[in-house]
């Protein structure tokens, strides 16, 4: 279609094909010069490529969306140059196709295009958002490409393993700052306006490519100078019997935040320094680019996005203030900027193919992110709090039915979207863990380093990387890993005594539902590494073959215990018979098991009882022995499924046996942490402090705790690591003036991480009337889209607020589809995933899924699948156990 003289790109359809560009064309390098207007929410553009042309064709397929393009021209040398003949837009795919009055012959042309589009609100491609100084209200711009929305800001082939160089420029107002992939490299003037221009990129993918246009404030650091041996000297001495040494000088990293927020940079601007440094020493290859900026976001849809050397972060996941700040967002902080700068190598110096390899980013930056952190913060306990988190969590959600592979056929814009998941980054961090115990660290790290210099600059296969890895290892890795990266699901490992006091391992796929397996299920198999100690002896180390379902082992267990897969190195579930899961009673309470597995025994034993492989009665029984605990990482486990039990039970008549039996639970931690910071307290303990004291408060109903919440509360006097429970506290057992109280404390403050805060805790309001404002708040212009999903998730974890949550959705979904649907990656799906994920009811779940059936979601299928078999699982769970539960209670009570 045109329009005033222009050719105008269709905004994209909801639903779209799966569709890649054909081959025949493509770019080697785009020169964009960008002009955005920050009072009309505007840009205008112009670009030259130059592509090279493989196959004959009268046609070039790119992407763009959201674009008025013009002036379409093609410059050739000692050649006839095609002429445009007629343009055609391809809603669904994404794509406009030029048609030229002639065949384009082989060989080099450009190919340049003028364009135009608006700054949009919706978080994606090239974008607006706002924020104030000293009251006033002011606007910035910048960009989010990945997965698919480079062809919102200029066409272009954008796809991950079309790699181009890029050579940037903005013409922009004189008091306006730009930033970008590289450094600039000139700015004239032109008064009243600069010409930004950066320097050449290297051969890179169009997601990572990256743009912030506004007033910014920075402060700055450089890594120190890394020495390298020479890689020409192959190991030789060279004349003064020493190797080869190459000397690579360090790198300035900048935090650049709006005005008056960059100090609260400092922590995440050192912490980006030391793990630049540690990734390079660790991985043997120099950070590739000449400078690395992280940039501060008001609105930003994710929690981080690396594109390369210009990172953009969420305020709350880059900025920490050590006066108002918890130690739970200085954490937060770090793994954000860790996990970003790995990929740095992990994507953008070797990126996949296709996103069906999407794991190869983030399951690698998952994986290393806590290896670094643990390097530079080693009294978090990172790696408990890795087993207790991600580790947990990818087993969560690979125990349904509606997972996926790790590796995963995607194709269209809504199917990509949705693989950013536990899967791609937690499962993915959990097999290259037992990938690193099969070949051992020096060796893993060498074939890493061997892979990111074989693929630099280039796109990379997963068997491309098993191919790399076998060469430098000798061992058998494709085969010890297609079991975890091509199936869906992992293994349940059985543990039974046989003849002799032998022990017989089995394995099977566990399903959190504990429906019966089909054929095709029950024919998975793993090669599953595990580690078992026996009563304190020793440990053995043996691995079960995914050619045999059971595998007799080479030990008896005699009478002493024994703890299945030690450090849960294995991604797998350990279902015990009785006689070994009473055994482990006195090591879980004396402390004879690390915390690790202290975790992994209580939580195995959860997902055994909801799935009913044991009784609810087995679970409750073993609780108590964990009265004694200390351990934050375990403690959270413990505090996530008393939840999960008070969820649901909240509309039974026994769930006040619950409340006691969590008061007993958790008398003794409570006191233990108190509300005083002690002496020598670690990290973990004032992680811990806050969990215990809202849990003692939310879940045991401790008078004396919600007392002193509501004193702290009243008082204004707060630790900041105390906020989130005295808030959460204070909603759940509080009024109209709580709520209105806690608005004003909104309203007032600036700190990003102080309003998250807030924001969760209004959803714990127990009055059907505030829950409707609360709704209505979260509508309101007060609350930044980026920031509605903290609301949303509160509101459907309350059993008081979720049937009236569901309600609101269903009356303003047109709404909130407006708002949102086409918003940035992840929020439509993580509102209604948040709204509708915790009921128990088969009846509740068949209204969802009747509801949804008439108004599709794309981008949130799977979300909404995954939430249908939760409340599915959870009827079940309380159908079948309700009597165990309610007799164990009046037994103990």
């Amino acid at each position: 279609m045109k329009k005033g003289g222009r050719i105008v790109c269709p905004e994209a359809s909801a639903v779209r094909p799966g569709v890649r560009l054909p081959k025949n064309v493509r770019p080697d390098e785009y020169y964009l010069t960008f002009t955005p207007n920050l009072k009309k929410f505007t840009f205008d553009g112009s670009e030259l490529i130059e592509i090279e042309v493989l196959e004959e064709t009268s046609e070039i397929v790119l992407h763009a969306v959201d674009l008025s393009i013009y002036n379409v021209k093609v410059i050739a040398r000692d050649r006839f140059i095609p002429r445009l003949q007629g343009t055609e837009f391809n809603k669904e795919a994404e794509t406009v196709t030029l048609k030229f009055d002639r065949v384009f012959q082989k060989g080099r042309y450009a190919l340049t295009i003028n364009f135009s589009g608006v700054l949009n609100d919706k978080m994606r491609g090239f974008y607006r958002s706002s924020y104030e100084v000293n009251g006033e209200k002011r606007w910035m711009a910048c960009t989010q490409f990945e997965a698919t929305d480079a062809r919102r800001a200029f066409p272009c082939w954008d796809e991950p393993a079309i790699k181009a160089t890029f050579r940037i420029a903005f013409i922009v107002p004189r008091h306006l700052q730009v930033l970008s992939n590289m450094p600039v490299q000139r700015c004239p003037d032109f008064w009243p306006f600069k010409v930004i221009q950066f320097e050449k990129t290297p051969p890179m993918s169009t997601y990572a490519l990256a743009f912030a246009v506004g007033e910014f404030e920075s402060i700055e650091t450089r890594t120190k100078d890394l020495e390298l041996e020479a890689e020409s000297c192959e190991g030789e001495c060279c004349g003064n019997g020493q190797k080869s040494k190459i000397v690579i000088p360090g790198k300035p990293i900048r935090v650049w935040t709006t005005p008056g927020k960059v100090e609260q940079g400092r922590f995440a601007l050192d912490t980006c320094k030391k793990s630049i440094e540690f990734f390079e020493e660790y991985l043997g290859v120099p950070y590739p680019l000449p400078k690395l900026d992280l940039v501060a976001v008001p609105d930003f849809a994710s929690g981080a996005m690396e594109n390369w050397g210009l990172v953009t972060y969420r305020e709350t996941t880059l900025l920490y203030d050590p006066e108002n700040s918890a130690a739970s967002a200085k954490q937060r902080v770090a793994e954000v900027v860790i996990h970003e700068n790995t990929h740095m190598w992990f994507g953008d110096l070797v990126t996949m193919k296709w996103w069906n390899d999407l794991w190869l980013n983030e399951g690698f930056a998952s994986f290393l992110e806590p290896k670094c952190t643990d390097y530079l913060f080693p009294e978090w306990d990172i790696q408990t709090q890795f087993v207790a988190g991600e580790y947990a969590n990818a087993l969560s959600k690979d125990g349904l039915k509606s997972t996926h592979p790790i590796e995963v056929e995607v194709n269209d814009p809504a199917e990509i979207n949705e693989i950013f998941d536990a899967i791609s980054y937690s499962k993915g961090a959990c097999v290259i863990r037992m990938l690193v115990e099969y070949l051992g660290e020096e060796v893993f790290r060498k074939c890493l380093k061997a892979y990111l210099i074989r693929f630099a600059y280039k796109n990379a296969s997963t068997d491309e990387l098993y191919e790399v890895f076998e060469e430098v290892s000798g061992k058998s890795v494709k085969s010890f890993m297609d079991g975890w990266t091509k199936q869906a699901g992992y293994p349940s490992v059985s543990v039974r005594r046989i003849d002799g006091g032998f022990v017989s391992l089995g394995q099977e796929r566990f399903l959190s539902s504990g429906e019966t397996l089909d054929s095709e299920e029950r024919g998975k198999r793993w090669t599953i590494p595990l580690g078992i100690e026996l009563g304190g002896l020793g440990e053995l180390r043996v691995t079960m073959p995914s050619s045999e379902a059971d595998y007799q082992s080479l030990f008896s267990a005699g009478n002493t215990w024994l703890k299945i897969n030690t450090g849960q190195m294995a991604f797998c579930r350990v279902h015990y018979e009785p006689e070994f899961l009473h055994k482990l009673r006195v090591p879980l309470s004396n402390g004879d098991l690390p915390p690790i597995d202290r975790f992994g025994v209580l939580s195995d034993l959860f997902y055994n009882a909801r799935s009913g492989r044991v009784s609810a009665e087995e679970l409750l029984s073993l609780l108590p022995y964990y009265r004694g605990e200390r351990n934050y990482a375990v403690w959270q486990e413990i505090l996530s499924i008393l939840a999960s039990l008070d969820n649901l039970l909240c509309s039974t008549d026994f769930s006040g046996g619950l409340v006691d039996f969590s008061r007993l639970l958790m008398k003794d931690i409570s006191e233990h942490v108190g509300w005083k910071q002690k002496d020598n307290e670690t990290h973990t303990d004032k992680l811990l402090r806050s969990r215990i004291l809202r849990g003692f408060a939310n879940l045991a109903k401790d008078p004396a705790t919600v007392f002193e919440a509501y004193r702290q509360f009243k008082s204004g006097f707060i630790s900041p690591d105390l906020k989130e429970a005295v808030y959460a506290i204070v909603a759940d057992h509080g009024s109209d003036a709580e709520y209105h109280a806690l608005l004003d404390l909104y309203r007032a403050t600036g700190l990003s991480e102080e309003k998250t805060r807030i924001l969760r805790a209004l959803g714990k309001f127990r009055s059907q009337a505030l829950i409707e404002s609360v709704l209505e708040f979260m509508l309101s212009d007060e609350v930044r889209p980026q920031d509605v999903f903290f609301i949303s998730g509160s509101v459907g974890a309350n059993a008081y607020a979720r049937d009236r949550a569901w309600e609101f959705l269903k009356n303003n979904f047109a709404e909130l589809s407006r708002r949102y649907s086409d918003g940035g990656i992840f929020m439509f799906q993580s509102i209604i995933g948040g709204l509708i994920n915790d009921f128990v009811s088969e009846g509740k779940a068949r209204e969802i899924e009747e509801f949804f059936a008439s108004h599709p979601v794309p981008s949130a299928k799977r979300t909404i699948e995954q939430s249908l078999e939760h409340i599915r699982m959870n009827a079940r769970w309380l159908s079948r156990d309700a009597a165990n539960i309610k007799k164990f209670f009046f037994g103990i009570i």
